[in-house]
């Protein structure tokens, strides 16, 4: 590599990317491959925040160029303090790639009543949508962990609890994001919060979902979404979002509306739905490639430790680019110690 070409880009402004040969560093020369064969590093180097006592949050972007390395081993020298940790994720994403489009000027429903620590009851009144099993996505009380419920429908004019995939009963929704259901209905469909009986929302006869917005094009490249409110004012109403993970599973991130661009933590190789059921009818909302966090790379150090998610192998073959993100906790710098030495990187063809 020719480190002269090696390009950062910091939302701060902050990050600097360097090679570390000559800083008196002894590192590894090479890594003993599945067939006991030694492969020799490629190329090494350093990441730091110019910010020595570091602040909220300093994230960048480092162009590895061609070809692309098929691995990475991290490793932090720096103070062991549970506030500080540092990630890292190796994706064909440019920088240019954040804040693409994913999905426009998405308006919310205003779904009202909402559960806000209750059971979530549905029910038909149309015998013809006996069989048809209703999904519905929302949050778990007082915390963004977005999770779904499910029932079906035995008979017409009858409340149906809905409970969790594996048959657990639900008691503690908080807010109800949107609802799908396996086929069109042929009657009207209404979930309600259990112990008042109140309307949350209603589905029309011919209707398979409201609050969900599909995604058609979704790329994500393993990178976390970023909302922004395109119209409408403040809102401080949540959002889902659904799509697909490293190793094919359906995962999902919630994010709560705030003025400006707010962004996720769920790495998603593909989105797949946008979900705005609860979002003030007035606010649209744009959905957007996010940057990088903590919990969204591969590889994370956190209070001088290396804790590996494990997705190395699911690494694109043009995975050229390295998001990092730097992250104190405590959010405000901090005399008493930082991010002040650097995290090095040791990387590899």
């Amino acid at each position: 590599m020719d480190y002269t070409k090696v390009s950062l880009v910091s939302d701060d402004g902050s990050g600097i990317g360097r090679p570390i040969v000559g800083t008196g560093i002894r590192l590894p020369m090479g890594l003993t491959d599945a067939g006991g064969d030694i492969v020799p590093a490629r190329d090494y180097m350093a990441i730091m925040p110019v910010n020595v006592n570091m602040g909220p949050l300093s994230r960048g972007v480092i162009d590895l160029g061609t070809p692309a390395p098929k691995k990475i081993v991290a490793f932090g020298d720096f103070r062991l303090n549970t506030v500080y940790a540092a990630g890292l994720l190796l994706t064909s994403a440019p920088p240019s790639a954040v804040g693409s489009d994913l999905a426009m000027a998405t308006p919310g429903l205003a779904f009202a009543n909402q559960p806000a620590n209750d059971s979530v009851t549905v029910r038909s009144d149309n015998a013809a949508d006996v069989g048809k099993t209703v999904t519905v996505y929302g949050t778990t009380t007082g915390t963004n962990c977005l999770v779904k419920g499910v029932a079906t429908i035995a008979a017409a004019d009858t409340d149906y609890d809905l409970a969790l995939p594996d048959g657990t009963a639900k008691t503690n929704w908080g807010e109800v994001l949107a609802a799908e259901v396996s086929a069109a209905l042929d009657g009207t469909l209404t979930l309600k919060e259990k112990s008042g009986g109140l309307t949350i929302t209603t589905l029309d006869a011919e209707a398979i979902s409201k609050g969900v917005t599909a995604v058609a094009n979704g790329s994500c490249y393993g990178l976390p979404v970023q909302v922004t409110q395109s119209a409408g004012g403040a809102s401080t109403k949540k959002l889902g979002v659904i799509g697909v993970g490293p190793l094919g599973e359906e995962i999902y991130d919630c994010i709560t509306q705030a003025a400006g661009t707010v962004n996720g933590v769920t790495g998603f190789t593909t989105v797949t739905k946008f979900l705005t059921g609860d979002a003030a009818v007035a606010t649209q909302t744009n959905l957007e490639i996010g940057q990088v966090s903590g919990a969204s790379t591969m590889i994370i150090v956190k209070n001088g430790v290396l804790v590996d998610s494990g997705v190395h192998g699911n690494v694109p073959a043009d995975a050229r680019y390295l998001h990092w993100v730097f992250v104190n906790a405590a959010g405000a710098p901090s005399a008493g110690g930082g991010l002040q030495d650097w995290l090095k990187l040791i990387i590899y063809p």
